[in-house]
């Protein structure tokens, strides 16, 4: 049963991780606007896509500290839970279910990381999937 909400949990994880970094892809949009013949269409034009710019930069800057923050967090956990399950590895005492509890662990924690790692690629491939 702990085994299963351990797997559980690190899927929210991985899928959390996976939405943040899918916010990278906010960079990489392109604005385009088509200019008019009226000359004051052409400054509302332009000061709207002045507007647009600032907004899409605005929206970047907070998804990149959004990312930062959960890649900071996650950090955090993997040394905490690398930690727990090596005091559960050296406490184990020849007692089998607490050495295969931390073993299982252990084993997560490193896709964790693997997954951490791989997880801007992952997105980017997505994202380009969807992109076209």
């Amino acid at each position: 049963m702990k085994n299963l909400m351990l797997k559980k949990g690190l899927l929210i994880g991985f899928l959390t991780v996976l939405f943040c970094f899918s916010f990278a892809g906010i960079s990489s949009a392109d604005t385009k606007a088509s200019t008019g013949t009226n000359s004051s269409t052409s400054v509302k034009i332009e000061d709207n896509l002045k507007d647009a710019t600032k907004l899409q930069e605005k929206a970047t800057s907070t998804a990149n500290s959004f990312v930062g923050a959960v890649r900071g967090l996650a950090g955090v956990a993997t040394v905490v839970f690398m930690i727990i399950a090596g005091i559960f590895f050296f406490t184990a005492n020849g007692n089998q279910e607490k050495l295969e509890k931390a073993k299982s662990m252990i084993k997560y924690i490193v896709l964790g990381i693997v997954l951490f790692f791989y997880a801007d690629s992952i997105t980017g491939t997505v994202l380009s999937w969807f992109n076209g």
